[in-house]
């Protein structure tokens, strides 16, 4: 117990007082030793006070132990020293520890009243210590001792086994010195022990009984005698075959020589030391296990399973008086051995004698530090097969080979105690001698459950590396993809913007610099000829002012073109009738137009658009038309847009000439000639007119893109 735990149970009868009266208690304080052992182990954690009187027979740092006048207790005093014979009073209360499990009573408050005489341990029976006689006592016991141990859950302690009347007690003592070495060299020996009965060994053993605690460094054990100086020359197994199984267990060393029949993990051996007669042995720490068909000498404490006499922590040295036969193994099956005929249980005439039977491998263990076991399904019953002493005897053995196996035949059941009078027979396995016991039949096909399960596994994981893979991959691909449309989105809007404005510079240069130039011209006949010829002087200035009224109508027209959104509809309809729907003022309208829109560029629309538009302006301005129909199809080829109005039409032979400063018509067969296309238009005077634009289909560029 660290120091920290040390402190913690210092501490503890100090804090009881004061969360006690938290704790439902009883009315009176306990005064007697009966009314505490009428408590439950639960109900010491209720800190129930006592006071008690009494003699210390034992004392320690620790506590001590009462002697009150109707029986002993074990009590704890915290920042006090009382001597051993001194007559005390302690006032307490009840806690649990919680660490060793145990109730404990605790003293907060103690009174010296006086010295007596501590009383002689008495010398008890088996019995009194089974029905409590002994509880808190120091008492004395003769047995012998049957081994010796280092305690598992408290390094500080050594354990040893005392036989008494053929009942195991378990002792402890204080880990100083040799105290292990001592007491295994007393093993067999008739001793006297003195020590401290405590009704169980606590802990977290809970039901290991009573445990007696004495000091192998004083006086606590007094040996009545020794045991041979020769363990070997113990009485033999044989001269058992009348005695009783109680008798059995109370009984000191035994030997026997034989021949050893299996070995299998590390300190269980079989061996026949006489016709029909088979013991188990089991191993005392240290002896080194045997290889089959070796005869032994083994000495041990009997102990017996109502069906033979087995040896327990023995034991053993070669033995040269005997040799070994050969046994010719019994084919048999797993079923035959489980199902006795008629009884339907082990048939225990296959006990320690050699079979041979074929089955499937279905499972391989290999504990570290020992051969290893394997387990073989025959006649649908699984059988374990203990590789021996043999460690390569499973080296080739896989799970689903077909194997033949032969070995000795070993039945699994309890050791007779009081508790289990008639021990059964559980199981039994295969002890195999040597690597030459165990006959590979078949290989299992390479196709197994597990490889094919590791296939699916393997396939399933490509499965979704792959969906990864593409998941991860369509996920690039869209990104690049969008980076890349909107590049060309750029490089497209750039374009159009371009386009635009060379569109735009084109029908500037084309219309109102000609205008310009003209006008330029006009201007400057008017001033020569202004003293000279005043009439043609004036007809030169109208001139002038016709082309600037028509220069401002091509220059607004350019400038409704930037602002127009008639490129963004989705059909060519809707299109006409948004760019038309400033100057129809009334006039009947009709389009049918089965060109579409996505078949057509850009430019090539807004040719069209403007086109078309001109020509109804001019149709309404100078035709007074009413009616206007405007088509659009597929002929051969190209692209056929006419626009028909029922106006009062005009003269061919004047519709082209400039020198009126009109430059409509001229504008747009220039503006249909760089597209490649013709122009041709038919009129005469109160029949309207019909005007006819062919043009070549050009490359198509989508009229969204800029917005994309």
């Amino acid at each position: 117990m660290s120091s920290h735990v040390k402190a913690i149970m210092r501490l503890l009868p100090l804090v009881l007082p004061a969360i006690s009266p938290c704790v439902a208690a009883p009315a009176e304080t306990i005064t007697t030793v009966s009314q505490m052992r009428a408590l439950a182990d639960e109900d010491y954690a209720h800190a129930i006070p006592f006071c008690i009187t009494g003699l210390v027979t034992t004392s320690s740092c620790k506590g001590c132990l009462l002697d009150a006048t109707d029986g002993s207790c074990e009590l704890w005093i915290t920042n006090m020293s009382f001597k051993e014979g001194d007559i005390i009073r302690a006032d307490g209360y009840t806690t649990h520890d919680f660490f060793a499990n145990d109730p404990i009573l605790c003293a907060t408050n103690t009174v010296n009243l006086g010295h007596g005489t501590i009383p002689k341990p008495q010398l008890l029976t088996i019995e009194d210590i089974l029905t409590g006689k002994g509880d808190y006592k120091r008492i004395r016991l003769r047995g012998f001792i049957t081994d010796a141990f280092n305690d598992d859950i408290d390094d500080n302690f050594v354990i040893a086994l005392l036989n008494v009347q053929g009942r195991i007690l378990h002792m402890a003592t204080p880990k100083n010195g040799n105290a292990l070495n001592r007491l295994r060299s007393l093993i067999d020996a008739d001793i006297e022990i003195s020590g401290r009965c405590s009704p169980r060994i606590g802990g977290k053993r809970l039901f290991g009984g009573p445990l007696i605690l004495f000091d192998s460094a004083t006086d606590d054990i007094k040996v009545l005698s020794r045991p041979a100086d020769d363990p070997f020359s113990a009485p033999r197994l044989k001269t058992l075959s009348r005695t009783f199984a109680e008798n059995i267990s109370a009984l000191k060393r035994h030997s026997l020589q034989g021949c050893v029949l299996a070995a299998w993990q590390k300190r269980n051996l079989l061996v026949n030391y006489g016709t029909n007669m088979i013991a188990k042995i089991t191993l005392a720490e240290g002896e080194r296990l045997p290889e089959a068909r070796r005869w032994i000498e083994a000495v041990g404490f009997p102990e017996t399973d109502l069906f033979t006499v087995n040896l327990a922590n023995a034991r053993i040295r070669p033995s040269a008086n005997g040799c070994a036969h050969a046994e010719v193994p019994k084919d048999v099956s797993a079923y035959r051995i489980s199902h006795q005929p008629f009884t339907k249980r082990y048939d225990l005439d296959f006990y320690g004698h050699l079979v041979r039977f074929a089955g499937i491998v279905r499972a391989i263990s290999r504990p570290q530090g020992e051969p290893g076991r394997l387990t073989l399904e025959c006649d649908g019953i699984l059988v374990p097969i203990d590789a021996g002493t043999s460690a390569e005897a499973l080296d080739k053995v896989e799970i689903g080979c077909q194997i033949e196996a032969t070995g000795v035949c070993v039945m699994e059941s309890e050791s007779w105690h009081p508790q289990r009078v008639v021990p059964t027979v559980t199981g039994f396995f295969l002890v195999i001698r040597s690597s030459d016991d165990i006959r590979i039949l078949s290989y299992p096909p390479w196709w197994t459950p597990q490889r094919f399960l590791f296939a699916i596994s393997g396939l399933l994981l490509i499965l979704v590396t792959i969906l990864v893979w593409n998941i991860a991959l369509r996920r690039l691909v869209e990104r690049r993809s969008r980076q890349l449309i909107k590049s060309q989105a750029a490089k497209l809007k750039s374009d159009l913007r371009i386009d635009e404005r060379t569109r735009i510079a084109s029908e500037l240069h084309d219309y109102l610099a000609q205008n310009l130039t003209a006008m330029s011209y006009q201007l400057t006949a008017a001033r020569l000829s202004r003293e000279e010829d005043p009439v043609s002087s004036q007809k030169h200035l109208e001139t002038v002012a016709t082309m600037l009224n028509s220069s401002r109508t091509e220059l607004r027209r350019c400038l409704w073109d930037l602002k127009s959104e008639a490129l963004e509809e989705p059909t060519f309809d809707q299109a006409i009738r948004r760019t038309l729907q400033q100057i129809l003022d009334g006039t009947d309208l009709s389009i049918s137009f089965e060109i579409s829109r996505r078949s057509v560029n850009d430019s090539t629309a807004h040719a069209i658009l403007s086109v078309i538009r001109e020509l109804v302006a001019n149709a309404i301005r100078h035709g007074h038309a009413k009616s206007i129909i405007i088509r659009g199809e597929h002929d051969g080829g190209k692209l056929k847009v006419s626009v028909i109005d029922d106006g009062i039409g005009f003269d061919l032979s004047s519709c082209f000439r400039s020198d009126e400063g009109h430059f409509g018509l001229d504008g747009i067969r220039n503006r249909i000639v760089r597209l490649g296309g013709e122009f041709t238009i038919n009129s005469s005077s109160g029949h309207g007119t019909t005007a006819v634009i062919y043009l070549t289909p050009q490359k198509t560029t989508s009229h969204k893109a800029e917005q994309t």
